[in-house]
């Protein structure tokens, strides 16, 4: 029994691995802008309606400025398509302070990182 019992069975699944939109996700309901922070390239951009980011670093400090501005944001992951090196996705969050119903995204991705990011969303009142 011993025998069986430690025998490393090969199953051929491979263990659940969260895909980068579903990182993404985990790390924005962090509300730590260092977890999202990680998930981008150094020299990515992120693309607003109403400015672009540029570098990891200032990425940062956006999401520090958003947690700021909307305390206890929720995400929530919609849906997702994903084409080699392309992930877009839909999503929308809720706070006291504002609610987001048609968030619209689209990343750029290299060897598992943000190098592009294109966000759009609007806010309406609670």
């Amino acid at each position: 029994w011993q025998t069986v019992q430690h025998y490393s069975w090969k199953t051929g699944q491979q263990p659940n691995k969260l895909d980068l939109v579903e990182k993404l996700f985990v790390a924005l309901n962090s509300r730590d802008p260092s977890q999202v922070t990680k998930l981008y390239a150094p020299g990515a951009i992120l693309v607003t309606a109403e400015k672009t980011i540029a570098g990891s670093e200032a990425i940062g400090q956006w999401h520090k400025k958003l947690y700021q501005d909307y305390p206890g944001v929720v995400f929530s992951l919609n849906g997702q398509n994903a084409k080699t090196g392309v992930r877009h996705f839909t999503w929308k969050a809720q706070s006291p302070r504002g609610l987001v119903k048609n968030g619209s995204d689209t990343l750029g991705v290299v060897n598992d990182q943000i190098v592009y990011h294109y966000r759009y969303f609007t806010v309406s009142p609670v």
